[in-house]
């Protein structure tokens, strides 16, 4: 026996015209209840594709805002930092710090340094620690030389010579590397862009 034409109150197959009829009312039932799932369901997956991309959205925007508060805070304990290495200098220059009140420069640097670490890489404590030396080195060497030599330092140049002032060009070209290597930092960290890590 046909359990459709059964269904449909024809137990024999006789008026199988009419439980056709009837097997496609419940085809269009059963497919009009699979449309009516189509929009709710599309219009969920699109509720949570923009939530996906507006979350994602936030991430970002929160993950560059603290970027750029960590590049701005960088770059003004760099500052601080350069302001107090050319402070040593002009003292130096200017014959205003003796030798040893120059020795003395190196602990607030290094208390900087070690403040400030979680902001400095390992490269940028080097150059400010290796410029307070060269600074020493040619404060060292400049009260070696002739008068002459003073006049020069104070003019913010080394004259040619051999010896005492051979050497004092040698460290004023590594105090200049250094100062770049700061500058540079300085400058990209305005710019916001992240340190170069080793």
């Amino acid at each position: 026996m046909d359990m459709r034409c059964a269904e449909y109150g024809d137990p024999h197959g006789a008026n199988r015209q009419t439980s056709a009829h009837g097997l496609g009312e419940i085809q269009r039932a059963c497919h009009c209840s699979t449309v009516d799932w189509i929009g709710p369901g599309l219009g969920l997956l699109g509720a949570l594709i923009a939530t996906g991309v507006g979350v994602t959205q936030w991430r970002k925007d929160r993950a560059s805002a603290q970027f750029s508060e960590y590049n701005r805070r960088r770059a003004q304990a760099l500052e601080e930092l350069r302001e107090c290495l050319v402070a040593l200098e002009l003292a130096s220059r200017n014959e205003t710090a003796s030798l040893d009140d120059l020795k003395a420069g190196i602990r607030p640097i290094n208390r900087r340094l070690i403040e400030n670490r979680h902001l400095f890489d390992e490269g940028l404590e080097e150059a400010a620690r290796g410029y307070v030396e060269a600074l020493i080195a040619i404060h060292e060497q400049i009260l070696a030389a002739p008068p002459d030599a003073r006049f020069a330092w104070a003019d913010t140049r080394i004259p040619e010579g051999d010896g005492t002032l051979s050497a004092a060009q040698y460290h004023f070209r590594k105090l200049t590397e250094y100062e770049f290597q700061i500058g540079e930092a300085i400058r990209t960290s305005w710019r916001g862009k992240p340190p170069k890590r080793r």
